[in-house]
């Protein structure tokens, strides 16, 4: 599906089951219970007071900053779309088996440190989010492309202008591609930024 006006809302419910398909094979979004309307800074973060910070949608599609209750905006969205696609190629969203183990054996405290896990900062403790481990039989340029949309750093994750521009129709538009050194440059832009704001 792709959007010819932006509009200011953050979404907040990705997922499978909020997914429909047309008979014209158009993505549609479902369940606007969670959505919100954004004032967001140039960051396409929420610039407001009432900006949220309340925690909502399936955890398992949940983006690192709404797990620390700090404010979020599209970025989030860009985060549960990764998890979304993981969940199209695979059939689970990232650490489903994980949360599933927990769950069955009722451990609330393994719930809260994979709660923790998914939103830490520190490499040591963090649950890994790549292409590589998620979709292991993807092809390289989806394995990269989840790369780039799991960027943990909120302010580094790319926009959705970036993402349909990998995008390309072929064929009388009928069947879409993804350009490979497209996916390649945004990898190393987002590598390079990440580089400059560490040493800051």
């Amino acid at each position: 599906m792709f959007v010819k006006e932006p509009f200011d809302c953050c979404y907040g419910a990705e997922g499978g089951e909020n997914l429909l398909l047309t008979t014209e094979d158009n993505i549609k979004l479902a369940d606007f219970g969670l959505a919100f309307s954004l004032q967001v800074n140039h960051l396409s973060m929420t610039a407001s007071d009432g900006a949220a910070t309340d925690e909502c949608g399936t955890l398992l599609y949940t983006a690192p900053e709404v797990l620390l209750g700090v404010r979020y905006g599209r970025g989030a969205d860009i985060w549960s779309l990764a998890c979304t696609l993981v969940e199209m190629l695979t059939c689970n969203p990232p650490h489903q088996n994980i949360l599933s183990e927990y769950a069955r054996k009722k451990d609330i405290g393994a719930m809260e440190s994979f709660r923790r896990r998914m939103s830490s900062t520190q490499p040591s403790d963090q649950l890994e989010y790549s292409g590589t481990l998620l979709t292991p039989t993807a092809s390289e340029e989806i394995r990269l492309l989840l790369d780039c949309l799991f960027t943990k750093e909120r302010e580094h994750r790319p926009k959705i202008d970036d993402i349909l521009n990998l995008f390309s129709n072929t064929d009388a538009d009928t069947e879409v591609s993804i350009d490979l050194q497209k996916v390649l440059s945004l990898k190393k832009e987002i590598s390079m930024n990440l580089s400059n704001y560490s040493k800051n």
